[in-house]
């Protein structure tokens, strides 16, 4: 079974080389809707995200000074996708999963880490890291009601392989890959086999390029 993290989440099933076509499930809870947040996350913070057109900087031995840059000429829709991708770039690079369901409690009392933008602005996040890539597991931390009713990762995982016949389901959470850019938070692979284990009866083998993760469910 083939779990695609892209800018949104696609699960196919497939057998000895054949695609089960009625066991598919896509959703928009994907890559895009994390930079969002992300997004939202950082506006919370006072955090103003410039993309490297919008501002200027005159150097002062050893400062620089910032000022917007005027842009008559820019399209919004340029504005809009150069800022979406350094957000992107601040999440791909702090943002990991929990091991277990995030608590922010419980992740209060981490380090943070440091990400430095195009402007010489330094964000800090320390439990955001992991609240952002929990919207795979838990959708309601969105805040939108569009995701408050939408299955988590696991539970799709579980949909895609109920699709399929029950005797094939044993071997398609035995060979369960994750591949895109979402598959790369840490932790997932991890914190997705934890899971399963907990849905279903069944051994599952994950597989994220050259790392196995395997949970052997104990229940009879």
């Amino acid at each position: 079974m083939m779990v695609m993290l892209l800018k949104n989440v696609r699960i196919r099933s497939s057998y000895f080389a054949y695609s089960h076509l009625t066991a598919i499930i896509r959703s928009s809870l994907g890559g895009d809707v994390l930079t969002d947040y992300l997004n939202t996350v950082l506006e919370t913070k006072g955090v103003q995200v410039r993309p490297s057109h919008a501002f200027k900087k005159r150097v002062h031995g050893d400062k620089f000074e910032v000022s917007p840059m005027e842009t008559p000429n820019m399209t919004t829709s340029y504005h809009r996708f150069h800022h979406r991708e350094l957000v992107r770039d601040v999440k791909d690079s702090l943002c990991r999963v929990s091991e277990s369901a995030f608590d922010e409690t419980t992740l209060a009392s981490i380090p943070t880490v440091s990400y430095e933008l195009p402007d010489g602005q330094t964000v800090e996040l320390g439990a955001e890291r992991f609240q952002v890539a929990e919207a795979l597991f838990a959708p309601q931390i969105l805040n939108n009601s569009a995701y408050n009713e939408r299955q988590s990762l696991p539970q799709m995982v579980v949909a895609c392989a109920s699709s399929c016949e029950t005797d094939i389901r044993k071997e398609l959470y035995h060979n369960l890959i994750v591949t895109g850019g979402g598959s790369l938070f840490g932790n997932l692979p991890e914190r997705l086999a934890h899971e399963l284990h907990q849905l279903v009866a069944q051994v599952c083998v994950v597989i994220l390029s050259n790392t196995i993760i395997v949970f052997t469910n104990a229940k009879s």
